[in-house]
């Protein structure tokens, strides 16, 4: 390799690192402010009318459109001559004084998994779907240490549920689960 060819690879080089930097340079440094952009946006309210129009402009097409909501239904039911009930309105937001209790429904092996998590000193309150999710992927792993356990496991320990460490959580977890989901 000649020196002149050398200096050329690296004059070539160079200008590609300098429009590669110009190019970066150029991209940057521009931003919008809300002092930029007008702000006259708005929106009309929708107004609700009592009375529900079907858009028709011609009364025959109106007749048309009301015969079709009051024919006799496709299974023999009745319902000739029954309007239609008109469709749900949309209502505004309700204030609510607390927030609603949720219980997920357990069967009599969940609460077995669960006092047995609980008898070794695991505070499983609030966290029931986690660990009754985590028992049936449990049952779900061919053999070795089911990964989601390991990761629920963790996860107690970090929140302070238990005194246990990891091994022993994550062993728990899946005998535990093994012994009540698992054929």
């Amino acid at each position: 390799m000649t020196m002149k060819s050398h200096f050329s690879r690296i004059g070539l080089v160079a200008a590609a690192f300098g429009a590669s930097a110009a190019l970066l340079v150029g991209c940057g440094g521009s931003t919008v402010t809300s002092d930029d952009v007008e702000s006259e946006t708005t929106v009309a309210p929708l107004e609700r009318s009592g009375t529900e129009t079907t858009g028709a402009a011609d009364p025959t097409e109106s007749e048309d459109a009301e015969e079709t909501t009051t024919q006799e239904r496709p299974d023999g039911q009745g319902g000739a001559g029954v309007a239609a009930p008109p469709p749900p309105e949309d209502q505004g937001a309700r204030e609510i004084s607390e927030i609603p209790e949720t219980e997920v429904p357990t069967s009599p092996e969940d609460e077995e998994y669960l006092a047995t998590l609980t008898d070794a000193d695991v505070d499983v309150a609030g966290v029931e779907p986690s660990l009754l999710g985590t028992a049936t992927t449990v049952c779900a792993s061919e053999g070795g240490t089911n990964v989601t356990a390991s990761a629920v496991a963790g996860q107690l320990i970090e929140q302070g549920r238990t005194e246990l460490d990891h091994g022993q959580l994550t062993e728990l977890i899946e005998e535990s689960a093994r012994a009540t989901y698992c054929p």
